[in-house]
C-alpha cells in the first residue's frame, strides 16, 4: 500500500488521522468505525496508524481533546463579535446545542458503553468549559440586570445543557431532521424565559 501520508511529519500525520477518525466517530458513531476503517478511509497502512496511535482508546481520547478544541475555537470567534453579552451567550448556547445534535446517535451511548473513562473526560471537558463560557456569561448578563434576579443560573444550565446531550442521542430525533427545530424551541423557550426583555434581543 502507498503511504500518502509519508511526506508529512509526524505531527502533521497525527493531524490529519485526528480529523479523519473525529469524522468518521461523529458521523457513524464509535464502535462502528473501526481502526482498520481509519487507515484505509486514508489510504495507509494499519502499521503506520498503530505507529501514531497505539491503541483505538489513545486515538478517541485524542480526538475528544480535538473536538472540545474545535468548539472553543468557534466560540471564541462568537466571543470577538461586536454583539451585546446577552446576544453571543445565544449564539454559543446554539452552537454547543447543534454540536450535540449533529453527532451520530450513538457517538455518546457507544462511548459510554465501551469508554467510560474517556466518556468522563469527555463529560468533564465539555462542562468545563460551558462553565467557563455560558455559565459565566449568563452571571454577566444577571448583573446587567438583563436576566430576572433570582434565576439559579447553575440549575438552568443543568437542566438546559448539561443533559441535552441524552435527549439528541435518541434515534428518533436524528431520523426525523428535526434538529434545527428543536434547537430553536430548546433555546428560545428557555432562555427567553429568564430574560427581563427577550424582546429586545435579535433570536435569529
Amino acid at each position: 500500500m502507498t503511504e500518502i501520508v509519508s511526506e508529512f511529519s509526524i505531527e502533521e500525520k497525527k493531524s490529519r488521522v485526528l480529523r479523519k477518525a473525529l469524522s468518521l466517530f461523529l458521523s457513524l458513531g464509535i464502535r462502528a468505525v473501526s481502526m482498520k476503517d481509519i487507515s484505509d478511509s486514508m489510504r495507509i497502512s494499519k502499521k503506520t496508524l498503530y505507529a501514531l496511535f497505539y491503541t483505538k482508546e489513545i486515538l478517541l481520547r485524542a480526538c475528544i481533546k480535538r473536538l472540545i478544541e474545535l468548539q472553543l475555537k468557534e466560540i471564541s470567534s462568537i466571543e470577538d463579535m461586536p454583539i451585546p453579552t446577552i446576544e453571543k451567550t445565544f449564539l454559543i448556547y446554539k452552537s454547543s446545542l447543534r454540536n450535540i445534535a449533529n453527532q451520530h446517535s450513538s457517538f455518546c451511548y457507544d462511548m459510554k458503553r465501551d469508554y467510560p473513562n474517556i466518556y468522563s473526560f469527555y463529560k468533564a471537558l465539555y462542562k468545563d468549559f460551558l462553565n467557563d463560557k455560558i455559565y459565566l456569561m449568563l452571571n454577566e448578563s444577571q448583573r446587567n440586570e438583563e436576566i430576572i434576579a433570582g434565576i439559579d443560573l447553575d440549575l438552568f444550565c443543568q437542566i438546559n445543557l448539561f443533559r441535552l446531550e441524552e435527549f439528541f442521542s435518541n434515534r428518533d430525533i436524528h431520523q426525523k431532521n428535526h434538529q434545527e427545530r428543536i434547537l430553536n424551541y430548546a433555546i428560545l423557550i428557555s432562555l427567553r424565559g429568564i430574560l427581563k426583555n427577550p424582546d429586545l434581543i435579535d433570536w435569529k
